[in-house]
């Protein structure tokens, strides 16, 4: 059937990130991440693109949309939405990367979302970029 919008809320930021090997953290951080509320049982649709890189040799990463709980972020894990995430490869430049996904939040908490990368080998991402998106939620 139809959906309707009931509410947006839209992010744009630095990516900010100096992403480490092996760990998922988000590329953005404040006004680079879109924020959701009392949003449980009602379908998520979010969207994002970010310019990323890392100076040197190759990297290997993967991003994906994920989200965690606002009112504890340094005690909330991130929740990745995918099962699998996208795969990228980049070094010595930077790389356009976008996708969107629609998913459920656990319960109705406030949860800031956004993009995810997660480094898949010893060098960092750590070319400055942008990173820009969306969240709806659906009724």
């Amino acid at each position: 059937g139809e959906s309707t919008i009931i509410s947006l809320s839209g992010f744009a930021g630095d990516t900010s990130i100096q992403a480490l090997p092996f760990q998922w953290q988000f590329i953005g951080s404040g006004p680079g991440l879109g924020t959701v509320s009392n949003a449980y049982n009602k379908p998520i649709l979010a969207n994002a693109t970010a310019v990323i890189g890392a100076a040197g040799s190759r990297v290997y990463y993967e991003y994906i949309l994920c989200y965690r709980k606002t009112s504890t972020p340094g005690d909330s894990p991130l929740s990745i939405n995918f099962y699998n995430p996208n795969f990228a490869v980049g070094g010595g430049n930077t790389q356009t990367i976008s996708l969107s996904s629609v998913f459920y939040l656990p319960d109705s908490d406030s949860y800031d979302i956004g993009l995810c990368v997660f480094g898949s080998g010893p060098e960092y991402l750590n070319m400055p970029g942008k990173v820009n998106g969306w969240v709806q939620v659906l009724q």
